[in-house]
């Protein structure tokens, strides 16, 4: 993007922008965006919105996988403790003949 211009207000920027540039910002890449016609609006803050909503998922996942991660072992702890008074009450079956055990 080349900012050729301001407003009077110096608030408001006069640019050229690809359109590549403008899918990018949108994360809409290689193509998935239409062409814009002459006069036509794009709100650059939606892209950014948009980037902001799926780095905020990432980060709640990461943390869901960290919690999951500490009562993993708990979990398995106690299936092999279950696992293991189950097995002294009760054998377990022969594996089927060629099976490899």
């Amino acid at each position: 993007m080349k900012v050729i211009g301001l407003t009077a207000d110096r608030g408001t920027y006069i640019v050229t922008i690809t359109h590549s540039e403008i899918e990018k910002v949108m994360g809409q890449y290689y193509g998935k965006m239409d062409a814009l016609k002459v006069g036509a609006e794009v709100d650059l803050g939606a892209g950014y919105d948009y980037t902001d909503k799926i780095d905020t998922a990432c980060q709640n996942m990461i943390k869901a996988v960290q919690s999951f991660g500490s009562a993993q072992n708990t979990m398995m702890q106690f299936a092999k403790f279950a696992m293991a008074q189950n097995a002294e009450k009760r054998p377990l079956p022969d594996a089927p003949e060629g099976a490899k055990t």
